[in-house]
């Protein structure tokens, strides 16, 4: 289960940190589209917090839907090449 969760985590620090350089916004007000503190988003960024699942949804509002789309499909491959690791 630990190793799904770093998964996530990774993914989604990765995806959110390339949103916010997309959209040249600093931290603070990516907390704010976000709709999380400073200090959360500050801890997403370094790996320490993961995004809850309404922060997730505010994130995906922030994205084309080329980018959602390449997520999902980022994160299925992950854990594909997770379950076939432990299929052998």
């Amino acid at each position: 289960m630990s190793t799904y969760k770093s998964i996530v985590k990774d993914l989604l620090t990765n995806y959110t940190s390339s949103i916010r350089c997309k959209l040249k916004v600093s931290q603070d007000k990516m907390s704010e589209l976000l709709h999380i503190t400073p200090r959360a988003y500050s801890y997403l960024e370094t790996g320490k917090y993961c995004l809850s699942a309404q922060s997730l949804l505010f994130l995906m509002n922030l994205m084309e839907e080329k980018e959602i789309k390449q997520l999902l499909l980022d994160f299925r491959e992950l854990i594909c090449e997770v379950e076939n690791k432990d299929a052998v």
